[in-house]
């Protein structure tokens, strides 16, 4: 009886240490606090945009978010446009930096809006820390009536590597999408290279 007993207690033990574990790792209840609730530490994630809250904000199809739980001094937004595989313009759209590193831990959004069936811009609102900023890029100087637009790649799920480029948004001018795993500027030249015309949107998490 005893025994029995004791292997009882011990499963419960398990069981309740599995749950403290289990909520800690993926920041719920009491482990929470200003993390992203059921993300891990150092990790991101694509959020459900299916809602269609998004739709009432955006172009259909044009818009993602991410969100993402991260020990870090600096998160930074930049925008790249590219004419026949040259860079042409580059864009710092948004940035959180500390002095030293901190929990950022929060939220991306981005998306396309047309203003009177003409000027596009595309949006974009950074949370992080308790900090929060917005802006925009205007995409009328850039003939994109033909172009592909990619979603949201599925690297945005998953562990976040210092320093590596992560792509948003890309529009492209060639109607040919291949996808390419970008971490740094070479291999965004690949990609720029096969087209006339080539903008991307990424982060990076220093």
């Amino acid at each position: 009886m005893k025994k029995k007993i004791a292997a009882i207690i011990c499963i419960v033990l398990l069981l309740i240490s599995g749950l403290i574990g289990y909520m800690r790792y993926f920041n719920y209840g009491i482990f929470q606090g200003r993390s992203v609730v059921g993300l891990p530490d150092n990790h991101m994630q694509i959020l459900d945009t299916s809602s269609g809250h998004f739709d009432l904000l955006f172009d259909m199809h044009t818009y993602g978010g991410i969100a993402f739980n991260i020990h870090t001094s600096d998160i930074s937004v930049y925008i790249a446009h590219y004419e026949h595989g040259k860079r042409v313009s580059q864009k710092l759209v948004k940035n959180i930096s500390m002095l030293e590193p901190a929990e950022l831990n929060g939220h991306l959004h981005w998306g396309i809006t047309t203003h009177e069936g003409q000027r596009q811009e595309l949006r974009t609102s950074l949370s992080a820390g308790g900090v929060s900023s917005s802006g925009f890029f205007d995409f009328t100087q850039v003939d994109f009536q033909h172009a592909a637009i990619l979603g949201t790649p599925l690297e945005l799920n998953g562990m976040i590597e210092r320093d590596r480029i992560y792509p948003l948004f890309i529009r492209q001018s060639s109607g040919l999408v291949r996808h390419v795993d970008i971490n740094d500027s070479t291999d965004i030249e690949i990609l720029a290279n096969e087209n006339e015309l080539f903008t991307i949107l990424y982060i990076i998490f220093r």
